[in-house]
């Protein structure tokens, strides 16, 4: 899917958790253009944060550009049960992809 369907809140449908895998996510390099939060304070737009629905659950995610290069390294989604997981944009033996670092609850 392209990057911009996935970075785009008003585009979100179960076609993004159909990419989430077991311990990774099918999506290639997400495109940054549309960051609209500074996190570092660096004065530099690095993130987006948006809604998506993953099965009959609303989400939502946060997408960070960590190095600068247009791209996002970090992905989070946290379900609106209070599940998490995240990813971080890696190369491995078959290329880059999504690999998921950790997941969890949130405490109630």
């Amino acid at each position: 899917m392209p990057a911009e369907e996935f970075l785009n809140p008003t585009s979100h449908d179960d076609a993004i958790a159909s990419a989430i895998g077991d311990g990774y996510l099918d999506a290639g390099p997400l495109d940054m253009d549309h960051a609209t939060i500074d996190v570092d304070g660096d004065g530099i737009l690095d993130t987006v944060v948006g809604s998506l629905h993953t099965g009959h659950e609303a989400a939502m995610f946060v997408a960070t550009d960590t190095d600068q290069d247009g791209t996002a390294d970090t992905l989070k989604i946290v379900g609106g049960n209070g599940e998490f997981s995240s990813f971080e944009y890696e190369a491995d033996a078959t290329g880059h992809r999504w690999q998921e670092v950790d997941r969890g609850k949130l405490a109630e």
